[in-house]
């Protein structure tokens, strides 16, 4: 099981969306060789306004306990916010 969370700031600091979900990750041995050389995809959707932010995520394995985390920029034109 992993859990993943996404929260969004604003360049102020300002948490302005966010979103998370837990994932059962069960798999058999060929889809787990596959994540180890190409990683686990998932996809997580905020509902933001054009502008510029700091995107923050965190993944924890429940059955290692290790969590990881992620800072990104992420800018959104009017032409993307319309989409």
């Amino acid at each position: 099981m992993v859990d993943c969370l996404v929260v969004a700031f604003t360049e102020g600091g300002t948490p302005v969306g966010q979103a998370s979900n837990r994932i059962q990750a069960s798999m058999t041995e060929t889809e787990y060789e596959n994540v180890l050389r190409d990683g686990l995809q998932l996809q997580q959707e905020i509902d933001l306004r054009p502008g510029k932010y700091d995107l923050r995520i965190g993944v924890m394995d429940h059955s290692t306990q290790k969590i990881g985390t992620l800072q990104a920029p992420l800018v959104i034109d009017a032409a993307h916010a319309a989409k």
